[in-house]
């Protein structure tokens, strides 16, 4: 949970100020946070660099798992504003260094296999695409469908005729 004294006054609990999965040393970034003037993040006076993802860990996880990952972006010039975009969407985002950002990705929300764009975003500036893929699940070998041959008709199959007595 985020030290009670950055939590600005009247935000609800569970609001995106407060953090679950947070690593010590590290800062939740909620969703929009760091707008300022002129609508880009950072306000007046703030320098930001464009973001570098190096990998992502993990870069794939199978469709439809209930499981929830935190997804972990490595690579250069993030900043305490940084946000990460999955699939279009900003998210709440997890500063752990300069090299290193996070956000829970929930493939549960994914029932087929799909590739995601991910990047990351420091005010105006934003990372090149790295793709994060939805794998086709695994079916279990007791669900799977087998073929059956046809029923034969009756009369028609192999077998002891009856003996006539």
């Amino acid at each position: 949970m985020a030290d009670p004294k950055s939590i600005p006054p009247g935000s609800p609990v569970g609001s995106p100020w407060e953090s679950i999965n947070e690593p010590p040393g590290s800062q939740v970034i909620p969703v929009g946070a760091g707008e300022g003037a002129g609508g880009e993040a950072g306000g007046i006076g703030t320098e930001y660099e464009t973001p570098e993802i190096e990998e992502l860990e993990p870069d794939e996880v199978e469709a439809g798992s209930a499981e929830d990952i935190t997804m972990h972006v490595h690579g250069t010039g993030f900043t305490d504003k940084s946000v990460i975009t999955f699939n279009g969407l900003d998210e709440p985002t997890v500063f752990v260094s300069e090299s290193e950002v996070t956000t829970i990705v929930k493939p549960s929300l994914f029932v087929v296999p799909a590739v995601c764009p991910v990047t990351v975003k420091n005010g105006g500036y934003e990372s090149e695409e790295v793709e994060f893929e939805f794998l086709e699940p695994e079916v279990p070998v007791a669900a799977r469908k087998t073929k059956r041959a046809k029923p034969k008709p009756p009369g028609k199959g192999k077998g002891k005729k009856a003996k006539k007595r």
